[in-house]
């Protein structure tokens, strides 16, 4: 369910509705575990929201939560997206004298 919020753009939805896995203790098989963490994470950073699925990867690491590869790959693209949307910003936006193409 998380997977679909996410997916259709609704992060806020998806987060949630992880947050309220978090709070399951007498549940523990309903943990936040690798595949939920991906799918918010992948949700916030497919949808413009780097900063977000920083923040949500660093949480998953002070949770002790373990990431795969598509964790890493989102990252990594977030990480990407946010390099170059201030290297354009820096450059004086897209009309900005340094801007090329």
């Amino acid at each position: 369910m998380i997977s679909s919020y996410a997916e259709s753009g609704l992060c806020d939805e998806a987060f949630a509705l992880f947050s309220q896995l978090e709070k399951l203790d007498n549940y523990p098989l309903m943990k936040p575990d690798v595949i939920s963490w991906s799918a918010v994470i992948n949700g916030f950073a497919s949808n413009g929201r780097c900063e977000d699925s920083l923040e949500l990867f660093r949480q998953m690491q002070l949770a002790k939560g373990c990431g795969n590869v598509v964790v890493a790959a989102e990252i990594v693209a977030a990480v990407a997206e946010i390099v170059v949307v201030a290297g354009i910003v820096a450059a004086g936006g897209i009309d900005g004298p340094d801007w090329r193409v």
